[in-house]
């Protein structure tokens, strides 16, 4: 795991979570939706990757949502060579997005666009037969624009699980892929009309 991105998304949800705090304190709390969670999330990503996600997301006026996430995407592909051999690429993401959430009774929906600084981490190795290559290891970095689109079933307004689906777009290595995702917090929705 590298530093930078996981360090980054640190910075950026108590940056996130001082914002949420501070708008429940210095605006009229009866316009405030009052509205965070965190999320936690698993899934396969590009290339058949396994991909995982871990974010704090809050609510804030008209119904706009600010993210701050970490993801991780990790590829393992062996090499067909006499002595095995393989070629590993791990990529970190830090993201912080600012999206739109709409609710419904027992659910919300959310659209999310941002800037992310990603850490691509790449391995081949060709095992140990006479005359293998030599292991190399490389490390790239670069911004990148991703896009979330979520939905989630709430129930009791403090937990809900649903499906996360993103891109990112950028130089390296667009990734794009699917998770499901658990949140906990206080995710509040519309309540029914009598």
């Amino acid at each position: 795991m590298t530093t930078k991105p996981f360090a980054l998304t640190i910075l950026l949800i108590v940056f996130t979570s001082a914002m949420a705090s501070a708008q429940t304190t210095t605006i009229d709390t009866a316009k405030i939706p009052h509205a965070y969670w965190i999320n936690l999330g698993f899934g396969a990503g590009t290339l058949g990757s396994l991909s995982g996600n871990l974010a704090v997301q809050a609510e804030v006026p008209k119904h706009l949502l600010i993210t701050s996430s970490y993801q991780a995407e990790t590829n393992h592909f062996a090499l067909k060579s006499v002595g095995g051999g393989g070629h590993d690429v791990n990529i970190f993401t830090g993201n912080l997005l600012i999206g739109k959430v709409y609710k419904q009774p027992f659910s919300l929906y959310a659209l999310s666009v941002g800037l992310s600084y990603i850490d691509m981490d790449i391995d081949d190795y060709y095992g140990t037969f006479l005359g293998a290559p030599p292991s190399t290891h490389s490390r790239r970095n670069t911004i990148g624009i991703p896009i979330t689109i979520q939905g989630y079933i709430v129930g009791g307004q403090f937990a809900g699980i649903g499906i996360n689906t993103y891109l990112n777009i950028n130089i390296l290595q667009t990734t794009a892929g699917v998770q499901l995702h658990a949140a906990l917090g206080r995710i509040q929705t519309h309540k029914p009309r009598n």
